[in-house]
Order: C-alpha cells, then sequence, then structure tokens
C-alpha cells in the first residue's frame, strides 16, 4: 500500500458533566423528549470508561495512526494530556453550524465530521466501544486502490425488534432515502458495528447529493427516526463501485465460528469476553452497552479493559489526582458503587445523626462511577459539620495494572478502594475508613483522640480469630502463616473499620512498594489480607465497639463464650455497647429484618430519601426468600432419601417456620466441624465425611448465597471420594 495518512475520529461525552445534563434536560424538556424514550436513552450517552481504553488499542495494535480527533461539546477527559501531537480534541462549535447547537445525537453530529480541520482525506471512524484487538495493518481498512473497505451485515428484523428500536427503523429509512434516489430494490444491510474506513472527498460527495437529508439530520438535536445515519455514506461508496465491499457474519453466528475479525458483544454478555478473543482472535471488537447491563456487567467489563488494555498510552496524564487536606485534618472514607448507594445513606445518616456539635470532618466517597443524581441526593442528607465530596479512583485503578483486583461472591472492585488512601489523601492528620455495611452508634470523637503511639492504623481484630480454636479453622491458620507470612494469626484484623495515621504514613512509594508485595501472595479474603500483610506490626488494636461485627450473634454463635479470655470479653461487651454497627456477611438487614441490630439501620434509613427503595430491596428478597422456601418444601416431600447440605440460618428458619417433619430427611451436613452433633429442629448435623454412611439419594443445597459454587464443590467432593448416584440439587 502507498504511504498515505489514516486519521481517526472519535465522538465522546461526558454524561457526568453537570453543565451538559443541564442543557440535556431543558431541551428535552423544550421539546418534549421524555427522559429514556428511544431518543433520549441514558445508555445513548453513559460514559463506562471505554475511551481510555479504546485509545490504549490504537497505540497498542494499529500505532500507524497518524492523529486522533475527538470531537465533544466543549469536554475534555481528566485523564488525556491535551498536548499530544498525535491527539486533538474538536468542540462541536467548530464542526456544527451554531443554529444546530446544542446537539445530544450521535448520527446529528456524524453528519459534520468531514468538517473537522486538517482531518486526513483517509480517515477512520470509532465509537469509544469499539476497539482494535489485535494487530491490524492499514491494508484491513484501504484496499491496494486505496478504496475503502465496508463491512456490513445482512440483516432482517422482526416487527417486535423494529418496534422496540429507533435506531433499526432509522437504518430502514436511510436505506429507503438511499434506494428511492437511485430506484434500487430495497437492502437488508446493517451497519456491522466495527471502526469505519471513509475518503473525506466521497463522504462530502455523498453529503452534496442528499443535503436536504443531511441538513435535517444535523438539525436533530435527538435522535429521530426518519433522520438519515452516516451509514448512508457507505451505500454510496458501494454504488458508486470505490469502496469493497466485505459482509460480515450475523451477529448470532460468531459464536459457532473458530475465527471473527469483528467481534460484537454486549456489556452483559462478557464474562467470557477475554477467552473468546483468546480463541477467535478478532481484529476488531464492540463492547456495546445495553439497557440491560448492571453494575455487576460493567465490574467484569472494566476488569477486562484492566487486564487486556493495560498498556497505558502515551497520552495518558501521569501525574495522579490526589485529595489535599482542609481546616478539617480528620476525614471519614467510604468507598461504594452506584447500587450501593441506597443502603450507604443509612450510615450517612446515622453518622450525621450522632455528631457532637464540635466535631467537624470532611467525608470522602471513593468511587468508580456514581451518578451525579445520587452525589446530589447524598450531599442533602448531611449536617453543617460534614464536608462530603466524591473521588473517582478510576486512574488508580488503571494505573496499578500489576495487582489483581479480582472478586468474588458478594464483593465488587470497590472493596479495593482503601488500599489506596495513604496515596490518595495529602495533608490530613488521620482518616477513618468505613465500609459502607455499617451504622453509627455513637460519636467518633472519642476515636479520632485515641494516641496513635507511632503506629500506622488502629483496628479491631477480625471475629475469626474467635474460631481459630476449632478443627474447621486449622487450615485458616495455616493459611495465615504459610500463605500470607504473618507471624501471629490472632492478630488478623477486619478491614471494615480502619483509622489511617497518615502523619506515620509518610514515604508512599515505601507503602506502594508493600502494596505490590501484598498482592502477589494468595488471597482468600482480598484487600483484608493485602492490608493485614502491609500493616503487620504497624497496628494498634482498639475495641470491638468501635466495628461490632455483628454475625457472630447468628452465624458461628455456638462458639461465642466458649473461650472466656480479654479479646472474647471484649466482643461480649460491644454486642451491648456498639459505637460501630457492622452488618458483616451477606445476610443484612434489608435482607433479613430479622437480624440482630436490624432495628438500629432502619431507624437511620427511614430518614434518607432512599427509604422505599430500601424497603423494596427487602420486599423482593422476602419474595425470593418465600419462593425458595416453597421450592425446598416441595423438595422436602420427595420419596428420595435426602441430605440438607448447609447449617444456614436460612434453614435454621425455615425448619422454624414450617415445622418441618419428613422421614426422607435423614440429616444436615456442615463443614464447620463445631456444627457435628447438634440439631436444627429433629434433624442430626453431621460432617461432609459422614456422607458415605448416610447413604442419600439426594443433597440439597440450603445455602442461599452462591448455591452454584457450593453445589460445584459438593460434586467435586463427591467425585474425589468416589461417592456415585447422588443428585445434587439447589434451590
Amino acid at each position: 500500500m502507498r504511504d498515505i495518512k489514516i486519521d481517526l475520529v472519535y465522538l465522546w461525552v461526558d454524561d457526568k458533566d453537570e453543565e451538559w445534563q443541564g442543557k440535556r434536560r431543558f431541551w428535552a424538556n423544550k421539546l418534549g423528549v421524555a427522559e429514556n424514550s428511544q431518543n433520549n436513552d441514558v445508555v445513548r450517552f453513559r460514559d463506562n470508561g471505554e475511551l481510555k481504553y479504546s485509545l490504549r488499542s490504537v497505540e497498542m495494535f494499529a500505532p500507524w495512526i497518524n492523529k486522533i480527533f475527538i470531537v465533544t461539546d466543549g469536554q475534555v477527559p481528566e485523564w488525556l494530556d491535551t498536548n499530544h501531537p498525535k491527539i486533538k480534541v474538536v468542540d462541536h462549535k467548530e464542526i456544527i453550524p451554531e443554529e444546530a447547537l446544542p446537539v445530544f445525537n450521535s448520527c446529528a453530529i456524524e453528519t459534520c465530521i468531514v468538517n473537522i480541520p486538517e482531518l486526513s482525506e483517509y480517515f477512520l471512524y470509532a465509537n469509544d466501544d469499539t476497539f482494535f484487538s489485535n494487530p491490524v495493518e492499514p491494508d484491513y481498512f484501504f484496499d491496494e486502490e486505496l478504496k475503502p473497505i465496508v463491512r456490513l451485515r445482512k440483516q432482517k428484523w422482526s416487527e417486535e425488534e423494529l418496534s422496540s428500536n429507533l435506531y433499526l427503523r432509522s437504518t430502514i429509512y436511510t436505506s429507503k432515502i438511499f434506494c428511492e434516489h437511485f430506484k434500487l430494490q430495497p437492502l437488508s444491510y446493517e451497519p456491522a458495528h466495527c471502526i469505519d474506513a471513509y475518503r473525506k472527498s466521497y463522504f462530502e460527495e455523498c453529503r452534496q447529493i442528499f443535503k436536504e437529508e443531511f441538513k435535517k439530520s444535523m438539525h436533530s438535536k435527538f435522535r429521530q427516526e426518519k433522520t438519515v445515519q452516516r451509514y448512508i455514506v457507505s451505500l454510496y461508496m458501494i454504488q458508486q463501485k470505490n469502496c469493497k465491499l466485505v459482509l460480515n457474519p450475523e451477529v448470532y453466528t460468531q459464536n459457532f465460528s473458530e475465527h471473527v475479525e469483528n467481534f460484537y458483544a454486549s456489556a452483559e454478555a462478557a464474562k467470557n469476553l477475554e477467552s473468546e478473543i483468546v480463541m477467535k482472535k478478532p481484529k476488531l471488537l464492540c463492547l456495546n452497552d445495553s439497557e440491560s447491563a448492571t453494575t455487576e456487567d460493567f465490574q467484569i467489563v472494566q476488569r477486562f479493559f484492566n487486564k487486556y488494555f493495560n498498556q497505558k498510552a502515551e497520552w495518558e496524564k501521569t501525574e495522579l489526582k490526589f485529595i489535599e487536606g482542609s481546616e478539617n485534618k480528620n476525614c471519614i472514607v467510604f468507598s461504594l458503587n452506584d447500587d450501593y448507594v441506597k443502603f450507604f445513606s443509612a450510615a450517612l445518616n446515622s453518622l450525621a445523626d450522632n455528631l457532637a456539635p464540635e466535631e467537624k470532618y470532611d467525608v470522602a466517597v471513593l468511587h468508580n462511577g456514581i451518578s451525579i443524581q445520587n452525589q446530589r441526593r447524598l450531599k442533602n442528607l448531611i449536617s453543617t459539620n460534614l464536608r462530603l465530596f466524591f473521588f473517582s479512583v478510576s486512574d488508580y485503578l488503571s494505573s496499578f495494572t500489576d495487582f489483581d483486583f479480582s472478586v468474588k461472591d458478594y464483593w465488587d472492585i470497590s472493596t479495593y478502594f482503601r488500599v489506596f488512601i495513604p496515596i490518595i489523601f495529602k495533608n490530613y492528620e488521620k482518616v477513618l475508613y468505613c465500609d459502607s455495611d455499617i451504622i453509627f452508634n455513637s460519636s467518633i470523637k472519642e476515636l479520632f483522640e485515641i494516641d496513635d503511639e507511632g503506629t500506622e492504623i488502629f483496628a479491631v481484630r477480625d471475629s475469626v480469630i474467635y474460631l481459630l480454636e476449632h478443627e474447621r479453622f486449622k487450615e485458616r491458620i495455616r493459611e495465615v502463616k504459610e500463605e500470607l507470612g504473618l507471624k501471629n494469626p490472632y492478630d488478623y484484623f477486619n478491614a471494615g473499620v480502619l483509622m489511617f495515621n497518615l502523619n506515620n504514613i509518610s514515604d508512599k512509594q515505601e507503602y506502594i512498594a508493600r502494596l505490590k508485595k501484598a498482592f502477589s501472595k494468595p488471597l482468600k479474603w482480598q484487600d483484608q489480607d493485602v492490608l493485614n500483610i502491609v500493616f503487620e506490626d504497624k497496628t494498634k488494636f482498639i475495641s470491638s465497639v468501635w466495628n461490632m461485627q455483628y454475625h457472630l450473634l447468628f452465624s458461628n454463635r455456638e462458639c461465642i463464650g466458649i473461650n472466656d479470655n480479654k479479646l472474647m470479653q471484649d466482643f461480649l461487651y460491644s454486642t451491648s455497647n456498639p459505637n460501630i454497627i457492622h452488618y458483616t456477611s451477606p445476610v443484612k438487614p434489608w435482607n433479613n429484618p430479622e437480624v440482630p441490630f436490624a432495628p438500629e439501620f432502619w431507624q437511620s434509613a427511614r430518614k434518607t430519601p432512599y427509604y422505599e427503595a430500601i424497603l423494596q430491596v427487602m420486599t423482593e428478597t422476602l419474595i425470593i426468600n418465600t419462593a425458595k422456601e416453597t421450592t425446598l418444601y416441595m423438595k422436602c416431600n420427595s420419596s428420595n432419601r435426602i441430605v440438607l447440605w448447609g447449617a444456614s440460618l436460612f434453614l435454621e428458619n425455615f425448619i422454624k417456620k414450617y415445622n418441618v417433619i419428613s422421614n426422607n430427611i435423614i440429616g444436615i451436613i456442615d463443614k464447620n466441624p463445631v456444627k457435628k452433633g447438634k440439631f436444627i429442629g429433629q434433624y442430626e448435623i453431621f460432617a461432609p465425611e459422614d456422607l458415605e454412611k448416610l447413604k442419600p439419594q439426594k443433597i440439597i443445597i440450603t445455602i442461599v448465597n452462591s448455591a452454584q459454587i457450593r453445589a460445584q464443590e459438593v460434586r467435586e467432593y463427591c467425585k474425589e471420594n468416589n461417592i456415585n448416584n447422588i443428585s445434587i440439587e439447589t434451590i
């Protein structure tokens, strides 16, 4: 191929920008466009941080790109170095006529991309959710005659798809306008959702032929059905025979192909994305957002981004942001995601309710994407004694790529944010970190007044130390000593409430080196293991009243009081006089209102604007649990010999609630040796090694959380021990 300059164009919007949000709401109200309608769907604007990783993919797999133009509404990504010679941020005002501004419709903006000053004759157009996923050369986009290679798909849509998707209807309208002009039969193509190639002169020719349609589209502030898409340029190049047409396979067929050049996936289907890319080796990837994508889906996507596009691009700013101290030398820190805001509001309200008049604190929320609406609602909760602000840790997550931020069960990536506290915060003396599933039951003034004695943190021992004497936890002692390398398992602390004495953690690089070493260990309890390694011998242990871990009151409660020592006495005292109630375990007051200390949570939750939303969560959980109880009740009336696996709180409540008496249930199995020989109702609890002598025909998993994982563990146990012909079911 001849030596040509090929540029790359992106559109980008910061949907969290309050000024932009205000403009969008104003024009939506003015034009009668409903929020979250097909014309104004939040998914069309939602920024999930993809642009940074798409740009990384350019440097990793297409370094021959000449210039990169990023078209925005006066916005600039905070991580982007705009002085880099390869990067140019283009304001809408530079390419779109004033009378058409502002605009909230990517199809309208696309009609004007060839107005970009200095744009090369040969250019690629990419959405921020498209990526180069393997090395690719210019001849993938332009042939030997320098004609663009146009990639489309054959497609037929159902009436249901068309009625629910304005984009598809606009695609059909574009095709209809094109075919009518050139007197062609209707076409059944659709854009291939990949990175598209154009020549500026061909684009301009098409724009002149369909001048009125382009003008109408350009003036559509929000998406409209009867407006043309840039897809019309691809059709024009095909009709003029000045391109090479390549038909991509339909999306559903890619799952049955060994090799796919342009891989299309939705955010909610990204769980196996890395293995798919390794296997299919696509050159281009589209990872499309959708209305049904959940927070968990985005966490999976984020982990994929951090792992696959882990090379920081040269146009990313190298300096990390910090939080500078104010007149308040003490700060309280939480970390959470957008889904957890409703529960956190109760913690925040309880903090404000228990402040002494003289107490004044900064309150920082570390996050990776909390909506502007939720930020505003939380700010309305606080008292004048508190200064609440939000800090995105996305730069830290992408900068520390050699740390394994893996998650499991009910933990998400926000659990790791606390490890950055000694790096992020400047000019504070003490920073109190608290999990979001807590309730303040008193003033915390006394906690800040404890003498640090030169230690780096204050912490409360984890409740696991009350169990280490029992057989079940010998393996945990081995893990702590041999795998984590800690000298004393009885000094293992809970990371849900930690006071960082920042004056005593002065060497940030040395701290980062300690973090790196800790992340290299096999971690069972993730960030908590990391912090125990980092702060070994640098911790002052304080009373359990500052982190009363409530789950011992209903889980493993048979261990309470067995060890009559100072640590147990301290825990028992804390259950009567807790200053901070920590709702450890997956069983929370909002999914089980009968757990200990649930009234304290609900008393605070009632005062928040999220009360009804929390009630809805509880109601839905109760409905689900009722359905599980019904399923279990029916399964227990089977004619098979049944073993129930897991002496859980759910099972205990179920047997008590329904007075379950069945001759077919021959026992309960639990891995905790302390429970062996005890009873729930009339049913004895056995150990897993008793399974062979019990000879059940069916095992029912009665652990509600992670039931499928537990079922797989039981299957593996049976296989390893040659226990056959047993069906294993969940509820």
